[in-house]
């Protein structure tokens, strides 16, 4: 009993240090505010991470590419409600990995992402 209580006791403890994890600091000329900046990034640097073997990410950068009008897009939601298109940097161990991100307006408040390495 006294050992499963402890791995327990572990799990939470690993799960609470996994959101204390220091923001990844993004900079540049986005769409995306506070809340999806954070999800994006994290969602970048995770795929960063298995592309380049490397767990030390040092900044995210970002650029908007193109805004798309309503009406134009490849889904139900940016034809309705129009997309941005952006390009999202990850630094991690000397290299930069440059990602497409596509943010989509869902209609009700939030925001659907896209995300594909762009090739170098």
């Amino acid at each position: 009993m006294k050992n499963n209580k402890f791995c327990f006791l572990s799990g939470i403890l690993a799960l609470a240090l996994m959101g204390c994890a220091a923001p990844i600091p993004v900079s540049g000329n986005t769409r995306a505010g506070d809340t999806l900046k954070s999800d994006v990034s994290r969602q970048l640097a995770m795929e960063a991470r298995l592309y380049t073997k490397c767990e030390r990410i040092d900044s995210v950068t970002t650029e908007v590419l193109k805004t798309n009008a309503v009406g134009s897009g490849k889904t139900p939601a940016s034809l309705k409600y129009g997309s941005v298109e952006e390009r999202w940097t990850v630094a991690l161990c000397g290299q930069r990995v440059p990602f497409q991100v596509t943010l989509t307006p869902d209609g009700e408040g939030g925001t659907y992402f896209l995300t594909s390495r762009e090739k170098q």
